[in-house]
């Protein structure tokens, strides 16, 4: 019987989502400039 995890398959999977973001450059400038854009504007809405 297999492991429900295994950290073979986690590993495998994160190289193959990194591959595709560094291929498809516009998922990942909205990958990093979204959470940005939110983190500043929440900073404000806090003051």
């Amino acid at each position: 019987m297999s492991a429900l995890f295994s950290f073979a398959r986690l590993g495998a999977l994160l190289i193959k989502e990194f591959i595709q973001m560094r291929r498809d450059r516009i998922t990942f400038a909205m990958m990093l400039g979204v959470p940005l854009m939110q983190l500043v504007l929440f900073g404000y809405a806090i003051n």
